[in-house]
């Protein structure tokens, strides 16, 4: 279907189609062009953008809204146009079943959407999507018994591309991340050349080996040894998040490896990160908004420590929102940083964001309170709006061990009006002695959260927030290989090169041994963790909108 014209406008990115459909005869009806910065209402309702006159379709039925994922550059990632279930009424997604419970479902070129019974709604977009080389037939016919993988492109990744996937049984919808490992040994192989053309003239000539047969020797060994610091991230966090089951962290639905490709499947968040957020909420959040989300986090982490794990990497891109719902649920992802704490409780690996990063970390010897000075980095940022307190100082520990750094801090936290409940839980998660610092579950218990103004509708706030959450099923294995899917006498055979080539998944107890993540490792280029899935940055046009279509924080302002 061919774009309006006016798609051209920086502002108005035409994003796709509309229309009634039949679907006896195919013919289509009532088209509407859809814009990036609109939120449509389609019901009964006079005030409705798109009308559909029929007694079992409610007066508000679904609403369709749209993310960017590169607003510059908008044919990388096409833009994910979601549709929302407001109804009470049956609605389906291509025959699944949504529901309001369900949360939004994103939408791809020829998708049809059931209301009232017998009513049929037709999305169409010019770009139709398609897997990449990197997707073998093979395997993804293999997956398709368990997990139907689109062609719609959501994200890219630094090793990989995120598609949207659906489990077949009830359509739920997911993110499946495609790892090449061959891509990924590649860009090892041209890092270590960078490495060695520092110190060897050969390599710098751009020949593929060094001559020297000893130097060959240490070269392929470090081409190995690099590649399985990068792979041992992904088998890491996997074997953390299988055994997560938690609201507030996010939930890995599977782990599917063949010789050389990761399929990584996991929960599709439709509300961005709360870095992009704040952006979209006018560059900083308020007091009783932020509390909520916080909150959140919070119980996220007391999970996690009272499991012996530490993040290692709390910042807001890092959390993930369920929805676009203010007091919607949040969701702490990438882990590729994450280890599980040692026997003394004491880690010495240098990792992390460095404006998040406690003092301790510069020491290399530091606790599970380095993931508790990063949360009060993070509520000071989405309260002030502000990424350090001094723009010339890289890090919130660098302006508190400063020269009256407490002082600058409190000055921002004033020029912001900052409530004296919020400064003082950040001044206690930042508590420059980690011994001194609240911990998580001390942290849950401060009056922030807890004073008598506030405490129930927090705790009624967070029941709403996570009431459609459903964790996984926990009597399947979380990592498996491709072979397991493979039924027929030709498929087994065809995957037996893939047994006797590929490396065995390492045990629990190997990765346990050691932390498997090197030195800033996990950040030292783009992303490939699971949980890190390169999603779209939170971006649509919705200053015309009508506050009443978002709901609001149900709480009181302190």
């Amino acid at each position: 279907m061919t774009a309006p014209s006016s798609s051209s406008s920086r502002q108005r990115l035409y994003v796709g189609t509309i229309a009634t459909y039949c679907p006896e005869t195919a013919q289509i009806t009532k088209p509407l062009p859809i814009y990036s910065d609109q939120v449509i209402t389609i019901g009964r309702g006079p005030a409705c953008d798109y009308v559909v006159n029929d007694t079992h379709v409610s007066r508000k039925h679904l609403q369709i809204y749209t993310v960017l994922y590169d607003r510059e550059n908008p044919d990388d990632v096409a833009p994910l146009v979601y549709a929302r279930d407001l109804s009470l009424n049956i609605t389906t997604w291509n025959g699944y079943t949504m529901g309001s419970r369900r949360g939004s479902f994103l939408l791809s070129d020829g998708d049809i959407l059931e209301i009232g019974g017998d009513k049929y709604i037709r999305f169409n977009s010019e770009t139709h999507g398609g897997l990449t080389n990197a997707v073998k037939a093979r395997e993804v016919s293999l997956l398709s018994r368990e997990f139907m993988l689109t062609g719609r492109k959501i994200g890219l990744g630094g090793y990989g591309t995120v598609y949207m996937a659906y489990r077949r049984v009830d359509g739920k919808q997911l993110a499946c991340k495609v790892l090449d490992t061959r891509l990924l040994k590649e860009k090892v192989i041209i890092t270590v050349k960078q490495d060695f053309g520092m110190f060897h003239e050969h390599a710098a000539r751009g020949e593929e080996e060094p001559p020297n047969a000893a130097m060959k020797g240490v070269y392929r060994d470090y081409i190995r040894m690099r590649l399985k610091e990068k792979l041992g991230i992904v088998q890491q966090e996997a074997m953390i998040l299988k055994d997560l089951y938690h609201p507030n962290i996010v939930s890995l639905e599977k782990v599917v490896y063949s010789q050389d490709t990761f399929y990584i499947f996991q929960e599709l968040l439709t509300g961005g990160d709360l870095f992009s957020y704040v952006h979209f909420k006018g560059g900083k959040l308020d007091n009783m908004e932020a509390a909520a989300i916080v909150r959140q986090i919070t119980k996220a982490l007391l999970y996690l420590h009272d499991r012996g794990i530490v993040h290692r990497d709390v910042k807001p891109d890092n959390i993930l929102l369920a929805t676009l719902e203010a007091g919607c649920r949040v969701v702490l992802s990438d882990f590729g940083c994450a280890t599980r704490v040692t026997s003394t409780g004491r880690m010495a690996t240098m990792v992390g964001t460095i404006p998040y990063r406690a003092p301790e970390l510069l020491e290399r010897r530091y606790t599970k309170a380095i993931d508790m000075w990063s949360l009060g980095c993070l509520t000071a940022v989405i309260l002030t709006g502000e990424p350090t307190p001094d723009p010339e100082v890289m890090s919130w520990s660098d302006v508190l061990g400063g020269d009256g750094g407490t002082l600058k801090i409190l000055s921002i936290f004033y020029a912001h009006s900052l409530r004296p409940r919020a400064q003082d839980f950040i001044f206690k998660t930042m508590a420059w002695k980690a011994e001194d610092r609240m911990t998580a579950r001390q942290a849950l218990a401060h009056e922030w959260f807890t004073n008598p103004a506030h405490h129930q509708s927090f705790l009624d706030l967070y029941t709403r927030a996570i009431k459609d959450w459903v964790p996984r099923n926990t009597g399947e294995d979380s990592v498996v290989r491709i072979s397991a899917y493979a039924e027929t006498e030709s498929e087994i055979l065809a995957t037996q090169d893939d047994e006797e080539s590929s490396d065995e998944w390492p045990s629990e107890e190997s990765l346990e041994e050691e932390d498997q993540i090197a030195e800033g490792v996990c950040h030292e280029e783009a992303s490939l963790t699971l949980s890190d899935l390169g999603l779209p940055r939170l971006f649509r046009g919705l200053s015309g909108t009508d506050p009443e279509e978002l709901d609001e924080v149900a709480v009181e302002s302190e």
